[in-house]
């Protein structure tokens, strides 16, 4: 069961949390001016609150800006059904929401919307659930941003769990203080403070939190990571230490990412079938932590967002671990080292079995449309294969193997267009983004 603490004789506070006074609405407010500017004020914003101590410390500072005008706030609970605890503790957050008078959702999915699996892969699947269902919740809401109270002990646990992992600048950087994913602006105010202040500002204010019995099981590596820390504090690495170490590592991480962006600015072209491709020349002559990045950047927009390759993968798709005339598949894509270009397409066998209505994203950035809503009727976009190509042939001038895994449009098992490859019969495909979103992307966390 959860444990509901209140400060009640519960537990004391250091002098240190004492004198710091957990965390000032004033200090918070500054935070999200700099985050966020004048729309903090002109537009809503949301709040994730699971009922921890430090979403619920968040929600009581963020409450009282909202109460004096200074914010529009909405707050929302992700159940993941993971544990019967967690609609009591969406009941607990709902109560203190009314008493702040802060409209309160709780967001859920259905119940075959996580795997059954080992816990490392069952926590990244909801971890991409509820990062799911709160950029859907702020779309529908029309939030400017989602404020998440991720805290400076939350940047050294997960620089201890990434440490093992051979990790470059990605794995050890900081999370980023602001971010987008899936349509929605995220907001992470609460980097810099510790979870001990924000627990002593709820004692003083006598206000409750849960405590989830996952943080303490051994079998997740966060849980791992958090009972190493006083360990480690023993020793001088302390979160702040552990913390700031991640910070500069963001620092050098966001200067490499400047240098990646102007490179493929020169360089870098999309296809009309959704390719990233650059000469190969130009790739081979780049650093070889600028190919990795390079790489890596196009592996998740042309694989998806979730495409998160190790490193030693990703070396050996690279020029230097390819044959000389080489290909590779990795993280749901075709990586081809041509005798003149490096390419980086969209795997068929990824997409083989996809299908979607045309009203809704094919694969996440293809929309395929019909002449009209008569045309489209019982019509299903899937990836065209070799068979669809070779019922209406290439007349793209592109290469065959690109367009295995571009959308057409199927009646049942009839081809009826596929416009990438010039069997468009008044359907047209349209690429989410592009170049530019390419571009943006490289400087994006």
């Amino acid at each position: 069961m959860s444990d509901f603490l209140h400060p009640a004789g519960a537990h004391g506070c250091g002098a240190e949390n004492a004198a710091r006074g957990g965390l000032p609405a004033d200090r918070l407010a500054q935070s999200l001016c700099r985050l966020l500017g004048a729309e903090a004020v002109a537009h809503p914003i949301g709040l994730a609150v699971s009922g921890g101590s430090d979403s619920m410390a968040l929600l009581a500072v963020a409450g009282e800006l909202a109460g004096e005008g200074r914010l529009q706030l909405r707050v929302a609970t992700v159940d993941h059904g993971l544990r019967p605890e967690a609609a009591q503790e969406a009941r607990m957050v709902a109560l203190e929401c009314r008493k702040l008078g802060l409209p309160h959702v709780v967001l859920r999915a259905g119940p075959d919307a996580l795997p059954r699996s080992g816990p490392g892969n069952l926590m990244a699947a909801a971890r991409r659930l509820r990062y799911g269902l709160l950029a859907g919740w702020a779309r529908e809401q029309g939030l400017a941003a989602v404020l998440l109270a991720h805290t400076a002990d939350d940047l050294a646990e997960t620089f201890l769990m990434r440490l093992r992992r051979k990790p470059g600048l990605d794995g050890l950087a900081a999370m980023p203080a602001r971010f987008e994913r899936q349509g929605a602006v995220f907001l992470r105010p609460l980097l810099e403070e510790r979870r001990t202040a924000l627990q002593a500002l709820l004692r003083e204010r006598g206000l409750p939190w849960a405590e989830d019995p996952s943080n303490s099981d051994p079998r997740f590596e966060r849980s791992r990571a958090r009972a190493a820390l006083p360990e480690l504090e023993r020793h001088g690495l302390t979160v702040e230490v552990l913390a700031a170490a991640a910070r500069n590592l963001a620092e050098a991480r966001d200067l490499l990412d400047a240098e990646v962006a102007r490179f493929a600015g020169e360089h870098v072209e999309i296809s009309p079938a959704g390719a990233i491709t650059l000469a190969r020349a130009a790739f081979e002559a780049a650093q070889p932590a600028v190919q990795r990045r390079l790489l890596g950047a196009a592996l998740r927009f042309v694989g998806g967002p979730d495409a998160d390759p190790r490193g030693d993968a990703v070396d050996r798709a690279l020029p230097a671990g390819l044959q000389p005339l080489g290909r590779t598949t990795l993280a749901g894509c075709d990586v081809q080292l041509s005798r003149d270009r490096f390419t980086v397409s969209r795997e068929f066998a990824a997409v083989a079995g996809l299908r979607a209505p045309p009203s809704e994203p094919w694969d996440g950035r293809w929309l395929l449309r019909g002449p009209n809503a008569a045309e489209e009727a019982g019509i299903e976009i899937g990836a065209l294969g070799a068979e669809g190509l070779a019922v209406c042939g290439n007349r793209s001038g592109l290469p065959a193997r690109d367009l295995h895994a571009t959308p057409a449009a199927w009646r049942g098992a009839e081809l009826v267009a596929a416009p990438l490859v010039g069997h468009g019969r008044g359907w047209h495909a349209e690429l989410s983004g592009g170049r530019a979103a390419f571009l943006s992307s490289l400087t994006a966390h």
